[in-house]
């Protein structure tokens, strides 16, 4: 059972967790969980964590202090955000889907990719930025609905697997594709992307990915961390226990 939990939680991000954000403490997250934003993080930073390189770390400031440690580059006290904001216009008009003007953080990204060739325009963005933006999926209802019924295959599973393994495939697979083939956007302005961008890959949205700028690493930090595992930002301190 913790496998087909597992399973689905890492490839669809379903949250285990309360949905008000107030009410998780960064104890109370499952290691499994802990270890996708230690990924997450790995692949935003482009740095790798040893094995149990973080046996001794227990705080949220610990572990981004020992991160900070990791940076063999260059400090700098530029802006990522505005070079990721710039980095994105750049490659936008360079395929020509939009006059450089019209670029501005407010833009709606609907204007940029329309529905009928969305997935075409996504490419060719994620070709000229060489790296995933992942703003596609399913719609917000039908991804409910999906994880709903999952969540319902999971229950029969316990009581009579015969009946509940199948189904559970079954929607498993569906999630998949809907994933896959899924068209709606999952930000919706420019604004929006570009601060996805600086937390999902942070190196890859500077100008120069050989430096850094130290004094914005724990702000994405806790953006990741917030993001990933539904924790209310004030809930990210320096003195937070991971164990």
């Amino acid at each position: 059972m913790a496998f087909f939990l597992t399973y689905f939680h890492y490839f669809y991000g379903m949250t285990k967790y309360p949905s008000s954000k107030e009410s998780i403490e960064l104890r109370d997250i499952d290691p499994e969980d802990l270890e996708e934003v230690l990924f997450k993080i790995e692949k935003s930073f482009d740095i790798r964590f040893e094995a149990n390189e973080l046996k001794y770390i227990d705080t949220f400031g610990g572990l981004c202090d020992h991160i900070k440690d990791k940076f063999d580059g260059q400090s700098s006290d530029d802006c990522t955000g505005q070079q990721a904001f710039y980095k994105l216009r750049d490659a936008l008009v360079r395929f020509g889907q939009v006059d450089i003007d019209r670029i501005k953080p407010e833009l709606a990204l609907t204007e940029l990719f329309p529905k009928e060739d969305r997935k075409t325009r996504v490419k060719e963005l994620e070709s000229v930025l060489k790296f995933k933006l992942d703003i596609l999926g399913p719609s917000r209802i039908l991804s409910n609905s999906l994880q709903v019924l999952l969540i319902g295959a999971l229950i029969v599973l316990c009581f009579k697997w015969k009946i509940g393994l199948p189904v559970f495939i079954l929607l498993v697979i569906s999630l998949k594709l809907a994933f896959r083939f899924g068209k709606e956007l999952q930000v919706e302005t420019v604004r929006e992307l570009v601060e996805k961008m600086t937390r999902d890959n942070y190196i890859k949205s500077r100008r120069d990915n050989n430096n850094y700028n130290l004094k914005e690493i724990n702000k994405v930090l806790i953006d990741l961390f917030s993001n990933a595992l539904g924790i209310d930002k004030s809930n990210l301190k320096a003195e937070s226990s991971l164990r």
